[in-house]
């Protein structure tokens, strides 16, 4: 139009072709840098000399070249360049060879693609007339590409397109003639009489259809009637539902045909074979998955456990592989963990799934035992929105939750006796040690649900600590009472629903109790009818006979082992290398040399207490059916081994076992002995004809190997917090205890064979409800004082309510889409009071928002309320629920509800409460590690008793 009214069009570029004088048509640069095989396609059918030595920024920016060397299919109408990404110039450019059919245009292809070659044209573009010269006819399709031989070049090509002459290649095969609609005419007349090998590449947008309109005669949507509109717009959607569920089922076919063809290959059954399965998985999930996008990604429930043992191991190297591989985000794999319904106490749906597993065992492969033991963890509470509760509080299950902070947490596992299987199955936290009341309690309850299930507890093995003593203690006294009333023979062990468990302690556990006492007093023991006196200095004699030499007696005792301020008084290891038979032999031996030595004569006896004791350790500690030689106590006990008449002659020996307290100058009452005994006689009741039975499987070892993998799963922290050590544990019994073997843990290598039931179903399945109800509200309701409502606040404080009033509002703004008239009601303020902070921490373009006159003091009276009532009420499920009934009972947030939006006072309670346990979460924890030194400072001034954080003061105690 700029013609016709006399303007001046600034003159397009020169096509770089060489002989091309094409002013009128469209002009193409070269593709980006980062296309290197388009770019040398361009320049070798290009043939300019003077462009092969030009540098590329050049290049890109001065040459391009015009729309007459392209084909019309390789135009695209609409888009900012007008060509498709892997167009290549074709036509008219004065070669001798027009197209080198060794290079294809899609080397993604794997159908052979069509060549076309044009003999002869004659268009007339005003017109829309087509005349050949010849037919066009497709030529043979033997070869990676199919000829064809074109005689008709209409107008898809270009109708400003003059095009030049060539020679004519004749075909066979006529095809009807076809015109574009998108024909964008110039008013030229183009005669082509040209013989060329054209690749016809085919279009990526697929077919298009044909539009409705057309076939009423009508052009536009806005000419129909209501209803006539609205019945097309109701055809073009199931029209495109139709059209995706065509490609879907396309594409579903191509990766069904690629899948067999892989499947087929040899490469493949190749690579199953030398690998193992986990590692086969990974490698199909990263070909599967490395050309989709990150949010097309699809993972099976294999490769998200997996993904979930990799970050439990290392958040910093999952972190790394993410960038290398294709893995789920953290946020998936937490999601996942969510949907394992485990809580404190026992679990009766974890029961009931197990019920299934149970059911397929043989009748011996249901013996088990039941195993407890504690971890400390960290003093750290989280709040859980998920579910809605505060972790890390004193919680023993059934509801049973005290306003106390937990400092160790309680597990229970069961261990199969004949199959090597392991099952963890209940948890508590507690604030320190676990009551005997509770922990018999538990026992209980757990023996039950293992019965109703199917399987036959006939042990417990705990170590010696207070309350377990006192609660397997008690449990023996119950039963001594049963039996007398019942007027039964006594039973060794306790009765749980009319079957007889026998308890035991942990072996390990036993000798570093021995270990123990004999750092601090003399042994006295009748042996072989001689009696001895053990002492632990003869011990240090003996460790230091190699002061001077680089050579040592015994290589792998340490100070840690032998001097007794480096004692590490909880590793078992140290105390069973000790009492080997290398140190005890090697001991006996020097005390037979007639030459001087360092080593008092009466450490002979020692020697002996050492022999005996790793002579019964081996007996307690049976990992293979057969012992290694010289060690037949080693092996697996039978009702034909030598280990019952062994532990007979044992218990002779502990009863004559006293200990003397150089301090008190007595003997002293030792419970490691009475408990020893007590193991020895539990292991000699009841021993099953025919099996043999692997006495390793009465230690804690698998309980000590979770603990370990529940520690390296918290990275650098020992202790894990009540969050880490939950997640940790859902983590292993979904991955089914894939963890390395902790170097530093307190056991050996556990040889179980896994997990009884892994509980994957609950991923894949809804969750389970939660059984727990909110209280109502008289139970909840609580007096604020009245001190805490009618003291004035300070500048301070009122600015800073004030700013967070700011932030809560901008994240309720998100809420409501930004609401023009909630805002301005919201946003209303007589005056610019306690705004200061706002003020002074705006800058340019700031988010911060000055909060309204009224919103800012139901936030500030909420929040005085909430951190009052917080600490009181920490141990209630479902908290914030609570906590928002109460401040919308006890303050008017129906004032801000408005006819746009009727539910603006729930979602800004609930935005307050969840900011208030946030916080308070985060200030509990800092005073727990020593961090805020300020509640230090604020006891000084002797507030009220009433007003002091009750679980604040709990955190500063324990850190103290």
């Amino acid at each position: 139009m700029s013609i016709f009214f006399g303007e001046k069009r600034p003159a397009k570029k020169k096509c770089c072709v060489p002989g091309c004088d094409d002013k009128d048509s469209s002009r193409f640069r070269f593709p980006n840098k980062n296309q290197q095989y388009l770019v040398s396609q361009w320049l070798q059918r290009i043939n300019n000399v003077k462009l092969n030595t030009m540098p590329f920024e050049k290049l890109y920016i001065n040459c391009v070249v015009c729309a007459r060397h392209f084909l019309a299919e390789q135009l695209q109408f609409g888009c900012r360049r007008g060509l498709k990404p892997d167009a290549i110039p074709l036509l008219f450019l004065n070669q001798d060879q027009q197209i080198l059919p060794s290079v294809p245009v899609h080397q993604h292809e794997a159908t052979p693609r069509p060549e076309t070659t044009v003999s002869s044209v004659n268009t007339r573009v005003n017109d829309v007339e087509v005349q050949s010269s010849s037919p066009i006819t497709p030529c043979n399709p033997g070869g990676s590409n199919m000829e064809c031989v074109i005689t008709e070049y209409d107008q898809q090509i270009m109708p400003s397109v003059p095009v030049e002459q060539h020679e004519a290649t004749p075909s066979a095969t006529p095809r009807p003639e076809t015109t574009d609609s998108r024909d964008n005419t110039r008013g030229k007349e183009v005669e082509v009489q040209s013989s060329i090998v054209i690749p016809i590449t085919p279009s990526n947008t697929g077919f298009k259809r044909s539009t409705i309109l057309k076939d009423i005669k009508v052009t536009r949507q806005k000419c129909l009637s209501p209803k006539s509109k609205h019945l097309y717009k109701k055809v073009i959607e199931k029209s495109n539902s139709i059209a995706k569920l065509s490609f879907k089922c396309k594409s579903f076919k191509s990766r069904l045909q690629a899948a067999e063809k892989l499947a087929k290959s040899d490469n493949f059954h190749s690579l199953m074979n030398h690998v193992n399965p986990l590692t086969y998985k990974f490698i199909m999930s990263q070909i599967r998955t490395q050309f989709q996008k990150p949010k097309a990604r699809r993972y099976t429930i294999d490769e998200k456990i997996l993904a979930l043992t990799i970050l439990k191991a290392s958040g910093k190297g999952y972190k790394l592989l993410s960038k290398i591989f294709c893995l789920p985000t953290k946020k998936t794999l937490f999601n996942l963990l969510n949907k394992v319904p485990f809580s404190c106490g026992i679990n009766t749906g974890l029961f009931e799934n197990l019920r299934t597993s149970v059911k397929k065992m043989k009748k011996h492969d249901r013996l088990a035992i039941l195993v407890f033991d504690e971890i400390s963890i960290n003093t750290l509470i989280h709040y859980n929105s998920k579910n809605d509760m505060v972790e890390g509080i004193q919680d023993n299950g059934n509801g049973n939750r005290e306003r106390k902070i937990a400092d160790y947490a309680n597990v229970f596992m069961l261990k199969g006796v004949f199959r090597q299987w392991k099952q963890p199955i209940c948890y508590t936290f507690n604030s320190g040690p676990t009551k005997s009341t509770t922990l018999k309690r538990l026992i209980i309850d757990i023996i039950k649900e293992c019965h109703s299930i199917g399987l036959e507890i006939i042990a417990t093995i705990c170590d010696q600590g207070g309350p377990n003593q006192a609660a397997i203690n008690s449990l023996l006294q119950d039963t001594t009472k049963w039996c007398l009333q019942k007027n039964v023979d006594k039973c060794f062990g306790f009765i749980v629903d009319g079957k007889e468990i026998v308890p035991l302690y942990d072996t390990p556990h036993l000798i570093k109790g021995i270990r123990n006492n004999l750092l601090t007093k003399d042994l006295h023991f009748e042996i072989d009818n001689k009696n001895c006196v053990a002492k632990w200095h003869h011990l240090e004699q003996f460790y230091l006979l190699d002061i001077g030499d680089p050579e040592k007696i015994c290589p792998k005792l340490t100070d840690g082992h032998i001097l007794r301020g480096k004692i590490n008084k909880m590793k078992v290891k140290c105390c069973t290398q000790v009492f080997s038979r290398q140190v005890g032999v090697t001991m006996k031996k020097i005390l037979t040399w007639k030459s001087q030595v360092n080593l008092d004569p009466g450490a002979i006896d020692t020697s002996t207490l050492i022999l005996f004791l790793d002579t019964l350790f081996d007996s307690l500690n049976s990992s293979q059916k057969s012992g290694p030689p010289g060690k037949p106590l080693k092996a697996s006990v039978t009702s034909e081994s030598d280990h019952i008449t062994f532990w007979y002659k044992c218990i002779k020996v502990f009863k004559g076992m006293r200990f003397y307290a150089h301090k008190q100058k007595k003997f002293v009452s030792v419970p490691t002995l009475k408990n020893f005994i007590h193991t020895l006689r539990g292991n000699c009741y009841d021993i099953h004809p025919k099996k043999f039975i692997l006495l390793r499987v009465f230690q804690q070892d698998a309980l000590e190997n979770f603990f370990g993998c529940i520690r390296n799963y918290s990275g650098r922290e020992n202790n894990p917090s009540a969050a880490h050590f939950l997640t940790s544990y859902k983590a292993l019994l979904i991955n089914n205890f894939l963890s390395s073997h902790s170097p530093g843990s307190n056991c050996e290598v556990d040889q179980a064979e896994g997990a009884l039931d892994t509980f994957r179903h609950f991923i894949t399945n809804e969750t389970l409800e939660d059984a727990t109800t909110v209280l109502d509200q008289d139970e909840t309701h609580l007096e604020i004082p009245s001190a805490l409502i009618s003291s004035r606040k300070s500048k301070i404080s009122r600015c800073t309510v004030t700013y967070i009033s700011g932030f809560i509002l901008r994240r309720l703004f998100k809420k409501i889409n930004n609401c023009d008239e909630c805002k301005k009601k919201l946003l209303y303020r007589d005056n610019d009071q306690d705004t200061d902070f706002i003020e002074a921490r705006q800058y340019n373009r700031s988010k911060l928002i000055k909060p309204g006159t009224y919103c800012t003091y139901l936030i500030s009276q909420a929040i005085r309320r909430l951190f009052y009532i917080i600490p009181r009420i920490c141990n209630y499920n479902h908290i914030s629920v609570i906590l928002q009934n109460n401040i919308l009972r006890e303050l008017n947030f129906k004032i801000i509800n408005f006819s746009c939006h009727r539910e603006n006072s729930t979602i800004l309670s609930k935005l307050i409460v969840r900011c208030c346990l946030f916080f308070w979460c985060k200030r509990v924890n800092a005073i727990a590690k020593g961090k805020d030194d300020k509640f230090e400072k604020y006891l000084k001034m002797k507030p009220q008793e009433s007003l002091i954080d009750p679980i604040q003061l709990q955190a500063y105690k324990k850190y103290e």
